[in-house]
């Protein structure tokens, strides 16, 4: 980026008869002036040379101004961003500069926030992969370093879906990891005044009805009995895993779950924590397998740790599934949140309300929960043959 200036007195005198001493700031063909803080008489002012005659202060403020354009073009010779005049001014002045392209403001915006603890660990960690992804295809598309957040317009936004659909990332994963992240950050640049518009108003997103795999009553059982006494680490991730399937709870709320989460009101045992991805309160019984899953922790994790279930990554948890689904006989890739779609539906095919059920998840919206009323087949095959059997019966009669 070419970047040049000069400096001149304005024609406008004031009252004494003294006029202020710009500096015009010139790059990219856009233009931007400010007052350095001198007023001088015409005579004082040599044009040629840009400096002021006998005014000692002002020459100094000159030599200081261009000392620091000259340090600003420097660096970003060798760290090209894109950055406007304005910038330009503001950082030789010494004022505050508005991050206003997108990675800089991406990147300020989700530390802000996890400074504040508005945001977990794991929602950190999907804002940093947003941003790694948005680097990489402003690199890659327009092939700069930076994206000014007043470019990115609806074709930016379709673009940069078709550079995560080339990446081979399923739908869903795109829509809530990826632009979800983009639209917040966008949505926060429009109360920051940086633009009037969010792009994903006019930018629909495209859906896809996925299949909530989970374990059915019959291979939960299974699971539950495998012996795996000679196994410590199996036994754990087991435990862990089977406990979710009654409580519904993620992996990060099931692994931050503390002594403190664990009430009792009524002789019934009860989790009262906020989750940690919506930050939703849910109050869930718990029925006698994770009560005695936390009595067997008790001794050697509770009391320690303060935390109810061993700790362990997600990575290594789904891997150990793997090998207990194998162990069990169930021909499914078993992950730890197919506990959490095994607990919806287990409850909703036994007949507990879709109400209940958003209550136990801590869904904000009923239609999030509606995703798991599907009856299995045993259920619709039970509930209709018993109906017509007594429909026959009673017309044997």
């Amino acid at each position: 980026m070419k970047i040049t200036h000069r400096f001149y007195l304005r024609s406008t005198e004031n009252t004494e008869g003294k006029a202020p001493v710009y500096m015009q700031i010139t790059a990219d063909r856009k233009t931007t002036k400010r007052a350095i803080g001198h007023d001088l008489f015409a005579k004082n002012w040599d044009q040629t040379k840009e400096f002021a005659k006998d005014n000692a202060a002002a020459n100094a403020k000159i030599l200081e101004l261009r000392t620091k354009l000259s340090d600003l073009e420097y660096d970003l010779q060798r760290n090209p961003k894109p950055i406007s005049v304005k910038d330009i001014a503001d950082i030789v002045f010494g004022n505050e500069v508005v991050n206003d392209t997108i990675l800089l403001f991406f990147k300020n915006r989700m530390e802000l926030e996890q400074s504040r603890n508005q945001i977990s660990l794991g929602t950190f960690k999907h804002y940093k992969s947003c941003l790694a992804s948005i680097d990489q295809f402003i690199r890659f598309f327009y092939k700069k370093k930076d994206y000014f957040v007043s470019q990115i317009d609806l074709a930016f936004i379709e673009n940069y879906d078709a550079f995560l659909v080339n990446k081979n990332l399923c739908r869903n994963t795109i829509n809530s990891n990826y632009h979800k992240k983009l639209k917040t950050t966008l949505n926060s640049a429009i109360n920051q005044g940086l633009i009037e518009k969010n792009p994903y108003d006019t930018f629909k997103l495209k859906q896809v009805k996925t299949n909530k795999e989970h374990l059915t009553n019959e291979q939960l059982i299974k699971l539950q009995q495998l012996n795996l006494s000679y196994n410590a680490s199996l036994d754990r991730v087991r435990d862990i895993f089977i406990f979710s399937c009654y409580t519904g709870l993620r992996f990060s709320d099931a692994q931050d779950l503390s002594v403190r989460d664990i009430i009792e009101t009524g002789g019934v045992s009860f989790i009262y924590r906020k989750q940690n991805k919506t930050g939703e309160i849910v109050q869930i019984p718990l029925s006698e397998i994770p009560c005695l899953i936390i009595e067997k922790y008790k001794l050697t994790n509770a009391q320690i740790t303060g935390k109810i279930l061993p700790k362990i990554s997600n990575q290594k948890i789904n891997l150990y599934l793997k090998t207990l689904a194998e162990l069990a006989g169930i021909d499914m890739n078993i992950t730890h949140h197919m506990a959490r779609h095994t607990c919806a539906s287990l409850l909703l095919n036994n007949n507990v309300s879709l109400e209940v059920v958003q209550k136990i998840l801590g869904h904000e919206n009923i239609r999030t929960t509606q995703i798991y009323a599907k009856s299995s087949i045993k259920t619709i095959s039970n509930q209709v043959l018993t109906a017509f059997n007594k429909i026959n019966n009673v017309e044997l009669k």
